[in-house]
């Protein structure tokens, strides 16, 4: 009796993880790209049902139905006002935008006073109903899991095979330009498809309500969901269900026969098998490219359009330009880093103790940021995981640290092991890319996360570990300022160090594969090779900034490299600049001085806004998606912008950085 407790239980989890997943496919089906809101619309739709029966007295099915129409006009209106302006644009921009309105979601509600940050209970008339049928005890709220879920499924093949809505939104997911000549308002069906993810998630959220309760965080299940949508495949709908089955079957037994924590990661460990085995997933259609548009792609992955003859009459124009406007000039760059560099210099004898410490975790972030740039920015890699590789620094600099190793060979080592680790990592890079490069690395990141909190006598579990200050062959940099000064040292090498890498041939090896891996093994670029050196040196260079990291707060633990700080390390590079050493400067300073500016500006704020707890979150979510919509070349774009309108007025034009769109799925072939 108690296989079938468990499978029954496996079934029903199932079920919710199969529904989120329905999300992903619908929405990746049509637009390439994956949504990171869904679990936040899962969310929303809790609460709207619940403010549906709590504050608006709806019974329970009319509450339902209200906030399943809800979510989908709320996902109709998200898609039309935040979604549809970057359609086209390369799937990362899509996915940080989709995080950000995540970010801002989950923040508001947190916002709302006497309600954000309490748990409820939604009113079901199943709720507590049990059935017995001998030793075998089900719940009633599984029963209603598993049968809605059997409905739905069948709602959406009967849509999908037979009704004319339904046969035009899977023409578009297969050809879209296609699907356009044909007459089909391609538009205007994306549309539809998230208002339908919407729709779908607020069913999940509501037959999860009574289970987990309603709360702000009741979102990040949704990170559970992808496993479902991997293994079962991101482009087939059945797919989903059965993905979302046997997560649930393998978290409901592992929770059962396996030690503690297996549990956690055990629907992780599913992702990493299956990308290794089956990368498409278990009824995932195989694709392969016809062809690859990079024709105006930047070293950001936005694409842009210049105007040749505006460039060419400029550049005629230089010397003039320059004695007529010189008091308008930029300095050089050289000049201006030399500048930079000196008031770094300085700034122990220019700012107090607090602002030393914040500017000493801008440089170790800045560390951290080059790492990830020269994955993401500079090969083309995605990674939602990079928060273990600097774990994985930190916690080797500790336990060598308190053994007594010197700082040297003690952030040697944590480099090394951070490479060694990040090799690994790099690994299914070499059989998939994109998204799902990017679960693998979430994958990743989650079992790290878990070896961290369970391997005790190492790591010191959920308690974490102190660590002393670091030691400089008997020279104890113990002061604020000395630790300063060693971080800015690193900080300079690393720069300096990146720098050359990038004009070398390794680093216009990974610039080649970033910009298209075909006309890079078309030019004898060994991919597996350079793919692996990048995951290896970015995570080299996340071990360092782990391992300084560390040494400055002197204490470590689990919670401090989990997702939400993966998902701030891609926050930092976007906002900064993707593609850019400058932007992992300047994304490094947003990061740190963000808070500062919120702390400093709530007392201006009513207060309902400047003592609400989702207030960060939700500015942080909303920098994102204004970053992503109207400056995606970030701050270090906009900087290039302001230098360049300077040095070509008055013959600037407004088209000079435009964006260039491309169709989606129009070069596939089946």
């Amino acid at each position: 009796m108690q296989f079938l407790q468990l499978l029954i239980s496996g079934i029903a989890q199932g079920c919710i993880y199969g529904l989120i997943a329905l999300g992903f496919v619908l929405i990746y089906k049509a637009t390439e790209t994956v949504s990171f809101a869904q679990g936040e619309l899962m969310m929303l739709g809790a609460f709207v049902g619940l403010a549906c029966m709590s504050l608006l007295g709806f019974p329970f099915w009319l509450a339902v139905l209200s906030a399943i129409a809800g979510m989908a006009l709320f996902g109709m209106f998200l898609e039309r006002l935040v979604i549809r302006p970057i359609l086209g644009q390369p799937a990362f921009s899509i996915v940080m935008l989709t995080i950000g309105v995540g970010y801002t979601a989950r923040g508001l509600i947190t916002m709302i006073p006497g309600i954000g940050t309490e748990t409820y209970v939604l009113p079901v008339p199943y709720k507590d109903q049990i059935w017995s049928l001998g030793a075998l005890v089900i719940n009633v709220e599984q029963v209603a899991i598993i049968g809605s879920t059997a409905i739905l499924s069948l709602v959406l093949f009967a849509l999908f095979k037979y009704s004319k809505l339904g046969i035009a939104m899977q023409a578009s997911s297969q050809n879209q330009l296609a699907a356009y000549y044909m007459g089909i308002p391609v538009k205007r069906l994306n549309g539809l498809v998230w208002g339908l993810a919407a729709a779908v998630a607020a069913i999940a959220g509501l037959l999860l309500a009574p289970i987990t309760f309603v709360h702000a965080n009741m979102g990040f299940i949704g990170l559970k969901a992808f496993p479902a949508a991997v293994v079962g495949g991101f482009s087939s709908l059945p797919g989903a269900i059965v993905g979302g089955l046997v997560i649930g079957l393998v978290e409901s037994f592992s929770g059962f026969y396996l030690p503690d924590g297996f549990k956690d990661v055990a629907a992780y460990v599913m992702v990493l098998i299956m990308l290794m085995v089956k990368p498409n997933g278990l009824f995932g259609e195989k694709l392969r490219k016809k062809y690859e548009r990079f024709a105006g792609q930047t070293k950001n992955g936005a694409a842009i359009l210049l105007c040749p003859q505006l460039i060419k009459y400029a550049l005629h124009l230089q010397n003039r330009l320059r004695a007529r406007h010189q008091a308008c000039q930029t300095p050089r760059p050289c000049v201006l880093v030399r500048r930079v560099l000196l008031l770094l210099l300085a700034a122990p004898w220019l700012f107090a103790e607090y602002w030393l410490a914040q500017l000493t975790f801008v440089l170790i972030y800045a560390i951290a940021g080059l790492g990830l740039m020269l994955l993401a920015g500079f090969t083309g890699l995605f990674s939602l995981g990079h928060a273990a590789f600097l774990g994985v620094g930190a916690y080797t600099q500790a336990v060598l640290t308190n053994a007594g190793l010197p700082f040297p060979v003690a952030l040697a080592c944590a480099a090394g092991l951070s490479a060694a680790v990040g090799l690994v990592v790099g690994l299914p890079a070499l059989r998939v890319k994109g998204i799902y490069l990017g679960m693998a690395t979430l994958a990743f990141g989650f079992i790290v996360e878990e070896i961290f909190a369970r391997w005790e006598s190492v790591t010191g579990g959920n308690a974490g570990i102190h660590i002393k200050a670091p030691d400089m062959f008997g020279w104890k940099l113990a002061s604020g300022e000395a630790f300063y000064f060693l971080c800015l040292l690193i900080t300079v090498v690393a720069t300096l160090g990146i720098l050359n890498l990038l004009r070398s041939p390794t680093g216009r090896a990974f610039v080649a594969i970033r910009d298209s891996e075909i006309s890079a093994q078309s030019m004898g670029i060994h991919l597996a090779r350079y793919k692996t050196l990048s995951f290896a040196l970015s995570a080299a260079l996340a071990g360092v900034a782990g391992a300084l990291y560390a040494h400055k707060l002197q204490f470590i633990s689990p919670d401090q490299f989990n997702i939400l700080q993966s998902i701030d390390l891609l926050l930092m590079i976007v906002i900064g600049g993707v593609g850019s050493v400058h932007g992992a400067f300047l994304g490094a300073i947003f990061l740190i001085s963000m808070p500062q500016v919120i702390a400093l500006t709530k007392d201006y704020l009513p207060v309902v806004i400047g003592q609400a707890p989702g207030l960060q979150a939700a500015v942080y979510g909303m920098v994102l998606i204004a970053f992503v919509l109207f400056e995606p070349l970030g701050l270090y774009g906009r900087w290039l912008k302001i230098r360049t309108y300077l040095q070509l007025f008055p013959f600037y034009r407004k088209g000079l950085f435009k964006r260039q769109k491309s169709f989606q799925k129009s070069d596939r072939l089946k």
